[in-house]
């Protein structure tokens, strides 16, 4: 596979995970959670 290709694969199971499991309105607890961790494998700055 390309990279492209496994970002694509990785970013689909990211908003299938979101969508199975929505938060209304500004209560994101999990979700911003979430995103902070997948930022963090990331090592972003």
């Amino acid at each position: 596979m390309t990279l492209g290709k496994d970002l694509i694969e990785e970013a689909t199971a990211w908003r299938q995970q979101f969508h199975r499991h929505p938060e209304l309105l500004f209560d994101v607890v999990h979700t911003a959670a979430r995103v902070a961790d997948l930022l963090r494998g990331y090592r972003l700055p």
